[in-house]
């Protein structure tokens, strides 16, 4: 049989496919095989499929450069957060800060003191009696301190002071704040006060306490009144 054109209801269907094809939405532009889907107007249907990707795509960028942007920075409740967590830290690290700085200066003036009732027990074997001169005893002040002349000679380091009290039997080292004294260091000396080491403060100073402790001290109630506590040092 010979082929024969399409009739008129022919052409009429299939110019209705063209014009379905053409449509932003069909699926049939991608996938028709007739003649008329392969019309310039099919490529135009894929140049817009082809754009629309690209403007979804430019969309998306955008998107994700305004959210790198604003993570570029922060809140003002995170800057409220992060100050506050400051504080807290810093509230709980001072008091230990000041702490340790106060038990290293106590722990040197320890050993300076003991230095010093350690001459005084060389003096009195060498001379059958104690001096509360630092100059007889042969002992330099030593850097950072200065000496202050009264009715015995002291020397000073804020915040604590160091005399020789031949009379009392003892070298005292005192350590005194703002208000007033805050804690008392004595060596007693041999032949006098049995060599015993205090560490003595009030009663209701927690800190002073704590200070004595660190040097290795014991509570003990001997030579000390109601108002304080003392401490034995080995």
């Amino acid at each position: 049989m010979k082929n024969r054109s399409p009739g008129c209801l022919g052409r009429l269907f299939l110019k209705a496919v063209t014009l379905e094809s053409r449509s932003p939405g069909s699926v049939v532009t991608s996938h028709a095989v007739t003649p008329e889907s392969r019309s310039p107007g099919s490529v135009v249907t894929n140049k817009r499929s082809t754009a629309d990707a690209g403007t979804l795509r430019a969309a998306r960028h955008s998107r994700m450069t305004l959210c790198d942007k604003r993570r570029g920075g922060f809140t003002l409740i995170e800057l409220l957060v992060v100050v506050l967590i400051i504080g807290i830290l810093a509230a709980v690290a001072l008091p230990q800060y000041q702490y340790a700085v106060e038990r290293a200066r106590l722990s040197e003036v320890f050993i300076l003191s003991k230095h010093l009732k350690e001459a005084e027990e060389v003096y009195r074997l060498a001379n059958g009696a104690y001096t509360n001169s630092f100059e007889e005893l042969g002992v330099k002040i030593p850097s950072g301190w200065a000496e202050q002349v009264g009715e015995g000679p002291i020397w000073i380091k804020t915040p604590f002071d160091i005399s020789l009290l031949q009379d009392t039997d003892r070298v005292l080292v005192t350590m005194a704040k703002k208000n007033g004294s805050y804690l008392s260091l004595t060596h007693y000396l041999d032949s006098l006060g049995g060599g015993r080491v205090c560490c003595s403060y009030a009663a209701s100073n927690y800190k002073a306490d704590r200070l004595c402790q660190s040097l290795g001290g014991t509570a003990a109630q001997t030579r000390c009144n109601g108002a304080c506590r003392c401490f034995d040092i080995p």
